[in-house]
């Protein structure tokens, strides 16, 4: 049975104002393609439209395995958009339809061990396993994955700053 341990825990990037959630969208899924991670599979959308604008919510997941399967990289992303109106914009002389309004995207990161099930977790040779062989390159893991969200996270705040005008 696999082993999840946390890297990140609701990581959280909040911005107010001009963005264009179908470019947020598509970079951040590019992104995390081109670093070898799986196409974000959406778990969630829902859009509800209200007097003040629209909320949406959309959950992705993703992941990346390493060493044959043993490790996976699971990053889990929320976003969450409120009170979303179409604006339109003008920059450079080009008009530009945006979004305004509130946005907050989450970023939950786990490292799983024995993620292709290979090893009974219980038995004596998976904890020396663990314990004595694979625990440095489980914590050298670690710092890839939180290094892997913490530079998507900085992609995202550069994407977002880029409406800012």
């Amino acid at each position: 049975m696999s082993k999840e341990e946390n890297v990140i825990s609701d990581a959280k990037v909040k911005f107010r104002g001009l963005f264009d959630l179908n470019v947020v969208y598509a970079n951040m899924n590019y992104w995390l393609v081109d670093i070898g991670y799986s196409e974000p599979k959406e778990d969630k959308y829902v859009e509800k439209v209200k007097p003040g604008g629209k909320d949406i919510e959309i959950v992705w997941v993703t992941g990346k395995d390493e060493d044959n399967g043993f490790f996976k990289f699971k990053i889990d992303i929320r976003f969450y958009a409120t009170k979303v109106t179409e604006v339109e914009s003008e920059r450079d002389g080009n008009k530009l339809k945006l979004h305004k309004g509130d946005l907050w995207v989450y970023f939950n990161a786990k490292l799983v061990l024995n993620a292709n099930n290979k090893w009974e977790e219980h038995g004596l040779m998976y904890k020396i396993y663990d314990k004595y062989i694979i625990r440095d390159k489980a914590n050298q893991y670690k710092i890839e994955l939180y290094d892997d969200v913490n530079k998507l996270i900085d992609e995202l705040k550069n994407l977002l700053n880029l409406y800012n005008f």
